[in-house]
């Protein structure tokens, strides 16, 4: 896995990289599952995400997060 993380000041977008080919999917994990809730906190915490596939093989999965004290969060 690796991550990357880049910002512009008032948004980080975050691209993370793995080797499984498979797109992200969505889970609905019961109340005590210790697992599966990765794309329900990337969707509750960005703007917005999405994923694309990687040349070297895998996929990179990307989230655009309000950048904390950005221009969006002055007066």
């Amino acid at each position: 896995m690796r991550i990357w993380l880049v910002t512009d000041r008032a948004r980080v977008v975050v691209f993370v990289r793995d080797a499984s080919p498979q797109p992200p999917a969505r889970a609905n994990p019961g109340g005590n599952a210790e697992s599966g809730r990765g794309l329900l906190l990337v969707e509750a915490i960005s703007e917005r995400w999405g994923h694309f596939g990687y040349d070297g093989g895998g996929k990179i999965v990307w989230a655009a997060v309000p950048h904390p004290g950005g221009p969006r969060d002055r007066p």
